[in-house]
């Protein structure tokens, strides 16, 4: 069989995710007959909304993401409120997620 890949709008308020064991929106009520073994490639928060690629080829998602040549991810965003100076300063060193990982530096433009 071969693999398929699909390009969806993830609305806001959903997670990107089939399966959870929290009670939230899922890509499954979106009402769209998927296919067995689909997963999104990456993830959006459900507080955002966008682009998102799902497959059933999970080994493109292991060469994305844990591959051996790392690349280069660019991402827009939109924000409500305005960014002051000290966040922007905070994003372009790394912002902190958990006690052990820094994400990379963003590069911005206002």
């Amino acid at each position: 069989m071969a693999y398929q890949y699909f390009i969806l709008n993830k609305p806001y308020n959903m997670v990107s995710q089939f399966k959870s064991s929290h009670a939230v929106r899922l890509l499954g009520d979106l009402h769209y007959p998927f296919p067995e073994g689909i997963h999104a490639i990456g993830r959006l928060d459900h507080h955002s909304e966008g682009l998102l690629l799902l497959t059933t080829n999970k080994a493109i998602t292991r060469l994305l993401f844990q591959g051996p040549k790392p690349h280069t991810r660019v991402y827009h965003v939109l924000v409500n409120n305005q960014v002051n100076p000290a966040q922007l300063a905070a994003l372009s060193n790394g912002v902190p997620v958990s006690y052990t990982h820094l994400t990379l530096p963003t590069i911005y433009s206002v």
